[in-house]
């Protein structure tokens, strides 16, 4: 996970967002911010790019694109059944789709059902994917095992 945190941590977002800071080029996060550098939050990106600062959004929009050609390659090498993202960029449904899209572009083929956010809102991000997988498994599917294997004398 270390390359994704290269670009996908909070704190590196911050410092990008930094870099592009002033009244001219980020009109919407300088004026949350009260013209103050040490304020912006990936909270205040966030809501900066909701009222519509181009050049917050370019920047996070930047970030989906890599963290979508990671996602094609982790998919393309490990062939899983589901991926599962968290963070607080993904509360927008617009990133989340975008996400989908480019690598549904990537792998040419619709990834919509391959991806979903993390139901999970907290900051318990290390136990997200282990309850979306005991969801699936104990709620969707009575936590049974199929025929074949209630068959099998081994497991007898």
């Amino acid at each position: 996970t270390g390359c994704i945190n290269t670009f996908a941590q909070g704190s590196n977002i911050v410092a990008a967002a930094s870099l592009i800071y002033s009244r001219e080029k980020t009109p919407a996060l300088y004026e949350i911010t009260d013209g103050y550098i040490e304020r912006i939050t990936i909270d205040k990106i966030m809501e900066a790019s909701h009222y519509g600062d181009d050049a917050v959004s370019q920047l996070l929009l930047e970030v989906c694109r890599k963290i979508s050609l990671l996602i094609a390659n982790i998919i393309v090498v490990n062939n899983p059944q589901r991926v599962i993202l968290y963070g607080t960029y993904l509360q927008t449904e617009l990133h989340l789709h975008y996400i989908v899209s480019m690598v549904s572009n990537y792998l040419q083929t619709d990834a919509t059902d391959l991806i979903m956010a993390s139901s999970i809102r907290e900051n318990t991000r290390f136990v997200a994917g282990a309850n979306i997988a005991i969801r699936k498994l104990f709620y969707d599917f009575g936590g049974a095992l199929s025929r074949e294997e209630t068959e099998d004398p081994e497991l007898s």
